[in-house]
């Protein structure tokens, strides 16, 4: 039997393995669809994996930032803090050469102390040392006038 399609003569053989044919290829393109389809819901999940391990890492690291506005207010409380320490450490160190030039004066004056009190010392002892020499002349030539004062 032949039937007439757009013109042409085609037996029901030909028509039975066309359509068989469009079958095939239905089904082919139903699988590779089906295929496709899984491929990419696959990827789908994997990009969406990823993006929520990207938003977990994105929540922690904002848990330990500060925001903006409060690390200013720290930079500026520590030059605040760190401007006062200079003055201080300034005032003290005037403070300190202060306290050194009047205990260098101090010294230099108990040293000269010490020294007039030395120099006094060596003129007392050679003092006493002169009248401990005129003793040992003067005591013995007493001791014969008056032996002889006496014995007259």
């Amino acid at each position: 039997m032949t039937s007439e399609i757009n013109g042409n003569n085609v037996t029901w053989t030909q028509l039975t393995r066309e359509l068989e044919h469009v079958q095939a290829l239905a089904e082919v393109r139903s699988r590779s669809d089906e295929r496709a389809l899984a491929v990419a819901t696959e990827e789908l999940h994997r990009r969406l994996e990823s993006l929520n391990h990207a938003h977990r890492e994105a929540v922690e690291n904002w848990a330990r930032t500060l925001p903006r506005e409060t690390f200013s207010q720290f930079e500026r409380e520590v030059l605040k803090w760190r401007e006062e320490a200079v003055a201080y450490r300034e005032k003290v160190g005037a403070e300190l050469a202060h306290v050194k030039t009047t205990i260098e004066d101090r010294a230099k004056e108990l040293q000269r102390e010490s020294e007039s009190r030395a120099d006094g010392n060596r003129k007392l002892i050679a003092i006493v040392g002169i009248g401990v020499s005129l003793m040992a002349i003067v005591v013995p030539i007493l001791i014969r006038v008056l032996i002889r004062v006496l014995a007259e």
